[in-house]
């Protein structure tokens, strides 16, 4: 049976977030595009080996709190792989999905920066595609946003 939960932060797992992230693509056209908010600890693995379990744990529950302070109910929240969080505001435009990005800014600098690098970026879906588009525009966002030290917000 799959877990739909990550049992360390509560978040969706990945799987379950990507048929989430699908259903919003394929709704977009009618219902309006998503926006995605993600808050990525860069080089997650080598961090977590570096700090330890117990330090990287808090750290990575001390996120997903802020995402969900930062989130509406409507809001789907989840985890795209290890270390990237991922806020999916399903039909948002672009503007207020940016107040959304400043608010999870905000709460990250005052968590995170301190402990690990952060990478907090925004995607906001512009036409029906499909979800591995959708990945690979998370993935050159952050990618963006690492070529800068600390806490970072990028957008496309």
């Amino acid at each position: 049976m799959l877990d739909t939960r990550d049992p360390l932060t509560g978040l969706l797992a990945t799987p379950v977030l990507r048929e989430a992230l699908a259903h919003e693509v394929a709704s977009a056209e009618r219902y309006g595009p998503p926006s995605l908010v993600i808050v990525d600890v860069v080089d997650y693995e080598t961090w977590a080996e570096a700090c330890g379990a117990l330090r990287a744990d808090l750290v990575l529950r001390g996120l997903a709190s802020t995402l969900r302070s930062s989130s509406r109910r409507s809001d789907i929240l989840g985890l795209l792989g290890p270390g990237r969080l991922c806020l999916l505001l399903p039909r948002t435009q672009a503007g207020h999905a940016q107040i959304v990005l400043r608010r999870v800014r905000t709460h990250c600098a005052r968590l995170g920066a301190q402990q690990a690098q952060l990478v907090v970026g925004l995607v906001h879906v512009r036409a029906p595609g499909d979800v591995e588009e959708v990945l690979a525009e998370v993935d050159a966002v952050m990618l963006e946003g690492r070529t800068n030290q600390g806490l970072r917000v990028v957008t496309p």
